[in-house]
Protein backbone atom coordinates (compact mmCIF):
# COMPACT_ATOMS: atom_id res chain seq x y z
CA UNK A 1 0.00 0.00 0.00
CA UNK A 2 3.03 2.27 1.03
CA UNK A 3 4.48 1.80 -2.09
CA UNK A 4 1.11 2.36 -4.40
CA UNK A 5 0.69 6.13 -2.68
CA UNK A 6 4.36 6.85 -3.34
CA UNK A 7 3.66 5.74 -6.98
CA UNK A 8 0.41 7.87 -7.19
CA UNK A 9 2.25 10.70 -5.37
CA UNK A 10 5.03 10.71 -7.97
CA UNK A 11 2.57 10.37 -10.95
CA UNK A 12 1.03 13.28 -9.70
CA UNK A 13 3.59 15.10 -9.31
CA UNK A 14 4.78 14.59 -13.01
CA UNK A 15 1.20 15.47 -14.54
CA UNK A 16 1.59 18.76 -12.30
CA UNK A 17 4.54 19.62 -13.91
CA UNK A 18 3.86 18.55 -17.41
CA UNK A 19 0.63 20.92 -17.25
CA UNK A 20 3.86 23.42 -17.45
CA UNK A 21 4.29 22.63 -21.21
CA UNK A 22 0.30 24.06 -21.93
CA UNK A 23 1.30 26.77 -21.73
CA UNK A 24 4.49 26.61 -23.78
CA UNK A 25 2.68 25.16 -26.62
CA UNK A 26 -0.17 27.79 -26.47
CA UNK A 27 2.75 29.85 -27.05
CA UNK A 28 4.04 28.66 -29.68
CA UNK A 29 0.69 27.63 -31.51
CA UNK A 30 0.00 32.10 -30.86
CA UNK A 31 2.86 32.71 -32.43
CA UNK A 32 2.63 30.60 -35.59
CA UNK A 33 -0.66 31.62 -36.10
CA UNK A 34 -0.49 35.55 -35.51
CA UNK A 35 2.63 36.28 -36.55
CA UNK A 36 2.79 38.68 -39.45
CA UNK A 37 5.13 40.54 -41.83
CA UNK A 38 4.24 44.06 -41.54
CA UNK A 39 5.47 46.75 -38.42
CA UNK A 40 3.40 48.07 -35.84
CA UNK A 41 4.18 51.58 -34.11
CA UNK A 42 7.76 52.15 -33.25
CA UNK A 43 9.21 50.14 -35.65
CA UNK A 44 8.22 52.39 -38.02
CA UNK A 45 10.23 54.67 -36.98
CA UNK A 46 12.91 52.80 -35.30
CA UNK A 47 13.64 49.52 -36.91
CA UNK A 48 12.55 50.33 -40.61
CA UNK A 49 15.42 53.03 -41.22
CA UNK A 50 17.95 50.77 -40.59
CA UNK A 51 16.45 47.96 -42.66
CA UNK A 52 16.83 50.57 -45.47
CA UNK A 53 19.79 52.19 -44.68
CA UNK A 54 20.90 48.45 -44.96
CA UNK A 55 19.08 48.14 -48.20
CA UNK A 56 20.74 51.01 -50.23
CA UNK A 57 24.33 50.41 -48.25
CA UNK A 58 24.40 53.57 -46.19
CA UNK A 59 24.07 51.72 -42.66
CA UNK A 60 26.36 52.91 -39.74
CA UNK A 61 27.22 51.87 -36.98
CA UNK A 62 25.89 54.40 -35.04
CA UNK A 63 22.40 53.99 -36.35
CA UNK A 64 22.63 51.51 -33.26
CA UNK A 65 23.07 53.48 -30.95
CA UNK A 66 20.46 56.22 -31.86
CA UNK A 67 17.66 56.19 -28.91
CA UNK A 68 14.05 55.10 -29.41
CA UNK A 69 11.79 56.33 -26.94
CA UNK A 70 14.96 57.32 -24.61
CA UNK A 71 15.56 53.61 -24.81
CA UNK A 72 18.34 51.84 -26.95
CA UNK A 73 17.78 49.16 -28.52
CA UNK A 74 21.16 48.26 -29.41
CA UNK A 75 20.90 44.13 -29.47
CA UNK A 76 17.68 44.60 -31.13
CA UNK A 77 19.35 46.65 -33.76
CA UNK A 78 21.90 44.06 -34.23
CA UNK A 79 19.76 41.43 -34.82
CA UNK A 80 17.84 43.32 -37.21
CA UNK A 81 20.74 44.29 -38.96
CA UNK A 82 21.76 40.86 -39.50
CA UNK A 83 18.89 39.43 -40.51
CA UNK A 84 17.84 41.89 -42.89
CA UNK A 85 20.26 40.70 -45.58
CA UNK A 86 19.27 37.15 -45.11
CA UNK A 87 15.66 37.42 -44.46
CA UNK A 88 14.75 40.67 -46.85
CA UNK A 89 13.29 42.74 -43.10
CA UNK A 90 10.59 39.56 -42.85
CA UNK A 91 9.27 40.59 -39.04
CA UNK A 92 8.45 37.14 -38.40
CA UNK A 93 11.86 36.36 -37.29
CA UNK A 94 11.63 38.98 -34.98
CA UNK A 95 8.53 38.00 -33.48
CA UNK A 96 10.00 34.39 -33.37
CA UNK A 97 12.99 35.10 -31.94
CA UNK A 98 10.81 36.61 -29.26
CA UNK A 99 9.17 33.51 -28.71
CA UNK A 100 12.73 31.53 -28.71
CA UNK A 101 14.08 34.21 -25.76
CA UNK A 102 10.73 33.60 -23.59
CA UNK A 103 11.20 30.00 -24.00
CA UNK A 104 15.09 30.72 -22.86
CA UNK A 105 14.17 32.74 -19.70
CA UNK A 106 11.23 30.21 -18.46
CA UNK A 107 13.87 27.20 -19.10
CA UNK A 108 16.80 29.05 -17.33
CA UNK A 109 14.99 29.93 -14.26
CA UNK A 110 13.23 26.36 -14.49
CA UNK A 111 16.87 25.16 -14.39
CA UNK A 112 17.83 27.45 -12.08
CA UNK A 113 15.06 26.27 -9.86
CA UNK A 114 15.60 22.96 -10.77
CA UNK A 115 19.88 22.93 -9.69
CA UNK A 116 18.80 24.20 -6.26
CA UNK A 117 15.58 21.63 -5.78
CA UNK A 118 14.29 19.27 -8.32
CA UNK A 119 10.79 18.82 -6.43
CA UNK A 120 10.64 22.72 -6.16
CA UNK A 121 11.14 22.84 -9.42
CA UNK A 122 8.07 20.53 -10.38
CA UNK A 123 6.12 22.28 -8.10
CA UNK A 124 7.10 25.70 -9.54
CA UNK A 125 6.84 24.37 -13.39
CA UNK A 126 3.50 25.15 -14.39
CA UNK A 127 2.61 28.49 -12.53
CA UNK A 128 6.45 29.56 -14.07
CA UNK A 129 5.03 28.69 -17.10
CA UNK A 130 1.99 30.60 -16.57
CA UNK A 131 3.92 33.91 -15.40
CA UNK A 132 6.60 33.89 -18.20
CA UNK A 133 4.49 32.29 -21.20
CA UNK A 134 0.83 33.74 -20.25
CA UNK A 135 -1.21 34.16 -23.71
CA UNK A 136 -1.55 37.84 -21.97
CA UNK A 137 2.19 38.32 -22.97
CA UNK A 138 1.05 37.50 -26.61
CA UNK A 139 1.70 41.48 -27.67
CA UNK A 140 5.21 40.98 -26.98
CA UNK A 141 5.75 38.43 -28.74
CA UNK A 142 4.40 39.65 -31.61
CA UNK A 143 6.17 43.02 -31.80
CA UNK A 144 9.86 42.75 -32.70
CA UNK A 145 11.17 45.19 -30.64
CA UNK A 146 10.04 43.62 -27.53
CA UNK A 147 13.45 41.80 -27.83
CA UNK A 148 15.01 44.86 -26.22
CA UNK A 149 13.32 43.99 -23.03
CA UNK A 150 13.55 40.47 -23.51
CA UNK A 151 17.53 40.23 -23.35
CA UNK A 152 18.42 42.26 -20.52
CA UNK A 153 16.12 39.21 -18.57
CA UNK A 154 18.12 36.73 -20.13
CA UNK A 155 21.43 38.43 -20.18
CA UNK A 156 20.20 38.76 -16.10
CA UNK A 157 19.36 35.08 -15.85
CA UNK A 158 22.80 34.07 -17.87
CA UNK A 159 24.68 36.30 -15.15
CA UNK A 160 22.66 34.75 -12.30
CA UNK A 161 23.67 30.98 -13.96
CA UNK A 162 27.41 31.87 -14.17
CA UNK A 163 27.99 33.05 -10.95
CA UNK A 164 25.72 30.13 -9.32
CA UNK A 165 27.89 27.34 -11.39
CA UNK A 166 31.17 29.14 -11.23
CA UNK A 167 33.23 30.74 -7.70
CA UNK A 168 33.12 34.15 -7.04
CA UNK A 169 36.56 35.31 -8.85
CA UNK A 170 38.20 37.09 -11.64
CA UNK A 171 36.70 34.78 -14.84
CA UNK A 172 33.46 34.78 -13.07
CA UNK A 173 32.97 38.27 -12.75
CA UNK A 174 34.86 38.91 -16.51
CA UNK A 175 32.01 36.37 -17.94
CA UNK A 176 29.35 38.00 -15.90
CA UNK A 177 30.80 41.58 -17.23
CA UNK A 178 30.70 40.07 -20.69
CA UNK A 179 26.97 38.91 -20.73
CA UNK A 180 26.08 42.72 -19.60
CA UNK A 181 27.82 44.58 -21.82
CA UNK A 182 25.42 42.79 -24.58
Amino acid sequence: MNTLVKRLGQALLVAWALLALVPVANAIRVVREYAVNHLTLEEWYSMAPIAIAIHDGTFSLSQLFEPVNEHLFVLTKLVLALHTGLTHFNQTFGQHLNLLLSLLIWSGVLGLLWSQDRLAALLAAPLLSLSVLNVRQAFNWLMATQSAFLFPVLAILIIVTVFQRMPISWRALLSAMAVAFL
